[in-house]
């Protein structure tokens, strides 16, 4: 790590996500990562702005990803949960 570090210039290099990372996934670790607490109260203010909301693809999409947060706050794997309960829908 140390190494790297020299030959970056000191700098330590972010680390890339992949990019085929599933999109729930992927907002739960930007959220891990950039130490967003999700709380019960965030989710449920970007669900209620959903209902007026103008842009409902971006409201619904905030409201996943304050979801994601608090899936990552609780230590939960949102995309193994979801993954699970939609198995059992569909079955």
């Amino acid at each position: 790590e140390r190494i790297k570090q020299t030959e970056n210039g000191g700098a330590k290099k972010k680390s890339k996500m992949p990019r085929g990372l599933p999109a729930l996934a992927r907002a739960q670790k930007i959220a891990k990562r950039g130490k967003i607490k999700g709380s019960a109260r965030e989710v449920a203010a970007a669900v209620k702005k959903l209902a007026h909301a103008r842009n409902r693809e971006q409201a619904f999409g905030e409201a996943l990803f304050a979801l994601a947060a608090y899936a990552s706050a609780k230590g939960i794997d949102a995309e193994g949960a979801l993954r699970a309960v939609a198995g059992q829908k569909g079955d």
